[in-house]
């Protein structure tokens, strides 16, 4: 049995929603990002049909990405210290995982800027997407996505113009390593992804 199925059935046993490794348990953030390290998000079962191939289904996984449509800040989880499953618990577990590389933020994003009700243009912004790890007690892993427009970070309440978000999503569910890691599953089916850990 694997470490990581150890630690899902000694905390399942205890009662606990979810593996005894993705507790912080006192350790502080690391701010340091490699390149290519995988950071992972849970989506929904839109899209995704069966009988088409591996591929197909990627490729709708990939266009769900929902950060650009939660920004100016997104929850993530981080590959360096956890799971991709890690994103699933405690009650996603019917969800798929997508995961992606923390060089597929992009570093500057020409758009025009939210535009207001009298449908007036505004100048282009450049926008950025930045990464932070913020651990809590119950995810060690989880981090923040946020949204930098002209080098000042945005407030979480801020706007972001559609054409800054379609191109953002683009930019992220175009790279190379964006991938399916696990496809979403039957309701019905989802007690025993959490079982396993899988």
């Amino acid at each position: 049995m694997t470490s990581q199925k150890r630690s899902t059935t000694f905390a399942t046993r205890l009662g606990i929603d979810r593996p005894l490794r993705m507790f912080s348990f006192w350790r502080s953030s690391v701010a340091e990002f490699s390149e290519t390290e995988y950071i992972f998000q849970r989506l929904t079962a839109v899209g995704y049909q069966e009988g088409q191939s591996a591929t197909e289904n990627a490729q709708k996984m990939a266009e769900q990405i929902k950060i650009p449509e939660r920004l100016p800040e997104q929850s993530v989880n981080r590959g360096r210290f956890g799971k991709p499953v890690d994103v699933l618990f405690p009650s996603w577990c019917s969800h798929g995982v997508v995961g992606f590389q923390r060089r597929c933020l992009p570093e500057q994003v020409s758009a025009e800027a939210s535009s207001s009700k009298k449908k007036i243009k505004n100048p282009p912004a450049v926008f950025s997407l930045r990464i932070e790890h913020s651990p809590d007690w119950f995810n060690y892993a989880h981090s923040d996505i946020y949204t930098e427009k002209n080098g000042s970070r945005l407030k979480p309440n801020a706007k972001i113009g559609r054409s800054a978000r379609k191109l953002m999503r683009e930019h992220i569910a175009s790279d190379t390593s964006t991938q399916m890691i696990h496809e979403p599953i039957p309701k019905r089916f989802a007690w025993l992804r959490r079982r396993l850990g899988l």
